[in-house]
Parts: structure tokens; sequence; C-alpha cells
């Protein structure tokens, strides 16, 4: 079983389009405020699949990935979604397939570590399962889309403001910011579970990525669910 998570409700609703189903609610989780982490099941092409919408942020997204791992056992799992470009050559619509994710607010420099090292495990960048990526990259030619393999930033905020995009671009070198996947990543290489995530570029986090990420969202969730539909029909 492959396992799959979404953020948000307009990334749902494309990953519903591809499942061809109207509600996906199978259980919702009693450890999520308001019920808002689904999850389902189906079939996604000839593969069984278990997703989940786990709503914004990282411990939403860790909480997910945890349950999904007791409740479904996935032997893989894939983030799906939308993000803000960083790297200047991309633009809406684009794909990124991570090569490793980093917590650009995680922050313990005060003891000597450097920006986004998770104390404890030991870590700054949680690498992506090499085979997952690359099957994601041929998939996104087959699509005519552009792909780069890069670094995913992650942090809780919404980033719509140019100085820190500078920012994150100049301390971590990053191609894109959301708000979920290196928390997915942690919680994959914690539980020992083979993880990609991709997004595919929705605004340019800057000061006009409110408007942008309003019009263009959905455009963008859509083209993130149609590789990952494409990556398990190959």
């Amino acid at each position: 079983m492959v396992g799959i998570i979404v953020a948000t409700i307009e990334e749902l609703e494309a990953l519903q389009k591809k499942l061809g189903v109207s509600k996906s609610r199978v259980a919702v989780s009693r450890h999520a405020v308001g019920g808002v982490m689904e999850f389902g099941t189906g079939l996604l092409g000839s593969e069984r699949v278990c997703y989940c919408r786990c709503g914004v942020g990282k411990v939403a997204a860790a909480l997910c990935v945890q349950q999904m791992v007791d409740r479904f056992r996935p032997e893989k799992i894939l983030m799906v979604g939308v993000a803000g470009a960083l790297n200047p050559k991309l633009h809406v619509g684009d794909i990124v397939v991570s090569e490793d994710a980093v917590q650009h607010d995680f922050d313990t420099t005060y003891f000597g570590d450097p920006p986004g090292y998770v104390s404890g495990i030991n870590c700054f960048n949680f690498k992506a399962d090499p085979v997952l990526r690359d099957k994601a990259v041929v998939a996104a030619g087959l699509l005519g889309y552009h792909c780069i393999v890069g670094r995913i930033l992650t942090g809780d905020q919404f980033i719509s403001d140019q100085a820190k995009k500078e920012w994150l671009i100049e301390t971590f070198q990053g191609d894109c910011c959301e708000m979920e996947g290196a928390a997915i990543a942690q919680a994959c290489y914690t539980n020992h579970v083979p993880f990609v995530i991709i997004r595919a570029i929705s605004d340019s986090a800057s000061d006009e990525a409110i408007v942008q990420y309003g019009e263009f969202v959905k455009e963008a969730a859509d083209k993130a669910v149609a590789l990952l539909s494409e990556i398990l029909q190959s």
C-alpha cells in the first residue's frame, strides 16, 4: 500500500478527482481538533492507496504520518501539494521533487547548532528516497512539466515577504518553501518509511504571494496530483 498525504482542501479535491470519489472520509482521527485529519483508501491506477488530508503545519503533518503508519502500514509515503518558489528559475505550475527537506524555523543556534539542525536526531536535511525521487522526475518528463530536484524548506509560516525569502535562500539554499514537507520527512525517517515530497509552485513567496496563491492554488494542486498519478502508474 502507498500512503499519500495532502494538506489543504484544494489538494484533497484534486486527489479525489483522480480517485473518482466525491467523499474521502473513512476514519476521522480522534486526535485532530474538529476532525480535520481525514483518512481514506482507494485505487490510483493499479496501486492500492491510503490517503489523508492532514491540515496545515508541521505538527499536523507529523501526526498524520504516525497515524498513517500505525493504521495502514504503507510501504512508502508521497506528500503532494503546492509551495512558494524560492529558486528564481521556478514559476507557477513548475514542479519541485525533494532531494531533501529542511525545517527552516528549527533554531538551536544558541547551542552552536546551524539553523535548521534537528538536535537529538542530529540531522539537518532529511533525504528523499532516491527511487521515488527518480520516478517522479521521469513522470514529470512524460507529462511535459518543468521539474527540478531540489531542497524543500518547511516552517510554520506562510512566506509572503521578500526579505524573509532572501534570507531563506541565503541561509538554506532552498528551492521552495511550504509548511509540512520536512515534518513528514522527519516522521518517515523516524519510522523507516521511504518518502518523497512533490510540490507544484503556486506563488513566488514574495510580497505578492497571497494574491498569487489565491489565483493559482487549484491549478498547482491539479498538476501535483496529476504527477502523483503518473508516478504510481509508471
